[in-house]
């Protein structure tokens, strides 16, 4: 199954990951969902669904897990080996800016 109504695997995947970061965090503190989502401002069913990879999270409640987890925003993107959610075969899209240029140079002077 390639998508999940508009949901690439790979986009599931990085939630799934996102989610355990964010259990493997939570547990380290030794507090239950109920607790995070009270710190959070979030309802433990959210955070239940975000721990599962089940959503696909705003950055404003990423903020709110970052706080309440006691660690940065950055942190939760990682796993437990240090090493980034999107794995060895995440690319970065860039092509240098080379459309900002096309786009200055297509424009009449």
């Amino acid at each position: 199954m390639a998508k999940k109504q508009g949901i690439t695997r790979r986009e599931i995947d990085l939630q799934f990951r996102f989610g355990s970061t964010v259990r493997e965090r939570r547990l380290r503190l030794g507090i239950s969902q109920e607790e995070l989502g009270s710190r959070a401002g979030l309802h433990r069913t959210y955070i239940t669904d975000i721990e599962r990879g089940a959503r696909n999270i705003s950055l404003k409640s990423v903020a709110r897990l970052s706080k309440a987890l006691e660690v940065s925003m950055g942190s939760l993107f990682e796993t437990s080996t240090g090493s980034a959610l999107g794995g060895a075969g995440a690319r970065r899209r860039s092509n240098g800016g080379a459309s900002a240029r096309t786009a200055r140079s297509a424009a009449p002077s």
